[in-house]
């Protein structure tokens, strides 16, 4: 028996239409309006009825002929109902696996681009640990430049204490001249002025960095490097304190130089 255009697919438990496979579409459907007109035709089962009917007739005739004619119709319709069945198996077939090879052929592509994905987020999270580490290493240079320029101002503090110191004993001897006193107050003040240079420069330097480290912070914190924003909150705090302690030295070397002046121009008095 011929099927109608449509080709029924059966769940295999329950014996039951689930969905069908319209080959005009190219694709499976489930509307029962068209599951309905996928069965087979009236008419072909009208036809066979009626073939049937008319074998029996020729089998009550008991007709030599008429049992053979009836025996070559019905063995052609059957033939040619069959035929039509094998068409319509291997063009299902067909159509099965070319949706094979579409889904194998999808799930290799969905594959392919998860590695791609996968692949690429290494090299993101590689160029990201890249930065930071440049970012980092950057910021530890500049404190160690401004731990030297530190060290460096100390060192001039000592010298200052040192010669704050000597000034004092020289002040004890009376054979100290007036000339001579006032040439080396005049020598101690044009030091400290230089040395309030010294600091300013100093000063701006830090503020200089300060501002870079600011700007280094600003872009960390805007690439989400939550590293490296903390370490350079680190370094600014670090900068802020040496700059503390830099303005605590220059209000102390100011009030001793103001008291050593105001004993000298007594003595001298």
């Amino acid at each position: 028996m011929p099927l109608s255009s449509h080709s029924v697919r059966r769940n295999k438990s329950t014996s039951t239409p689930v969905f069908y496979y319209d080959e005009e579409k190219n694709e499976y459907v489930s509307n029962k309006a068209e599951l309905i007109a996928a069965l087979p035709d009236a008419s072909l089962m009208e036809r066979t009825t009626s073939s049937l009917s008319f074998f029996q007739n020729i089998l009550k005739s008991e007709s030599s002929s008429a049992l053979q004619l009836a025996w070559a119709v019905l063995l052609r319709e059957m033939s040619d109902d069959l035929t039509d069945i094998a068409v319509k198996i291997n063009s299902l077939l067909r159509n099965c696996k070319l949706k094979d090879q579409q889904l194998l052929d999808n799930a290799n592509a969905y594959d392919e681009l998860l590695n791609q994905q996968e692949s690429e987020k290494e090299k993101m999270l590689a160029q990201e640990r890249e930065l930071s580490s440049k970012v980092t290493e950057e910021l530890r240079k500049r404190v160690k430049q401004l731990e030297a320029e530190l060290a460096e101002a100390m060192e001039i503090k000592n010298d200052l204490v040192t010669k704050f110191n000597t000034l004092f004993r020289k002040k004890k001897s009376a054979k100290m001249k007036r000339e001579q006193l006032i040439q080396d107050v005049e020598d101690l003040s044009h030091e400290v002025e230089v040395q309030k240079d010294i600091i300013s420069q100093l000063k701006k330097a830090l503020n200089t960095c300060k501002s870079d480290m600011e700007h280094e912070c600003e872009k960390s914190y805007q690439e989400g490097y939550k590293y490296g924003r903390h370490v350079a909150t680190l370094e600014e705090l670090g900068v802020l304190e040496q700059f503390k302690i830099l303005k605590e030295m220059e209000n102390t070397l100011e009030t001793d130089i103001r008291k050593e002046n105001h004993k000298r121009c007594t003595a001298i008095k």
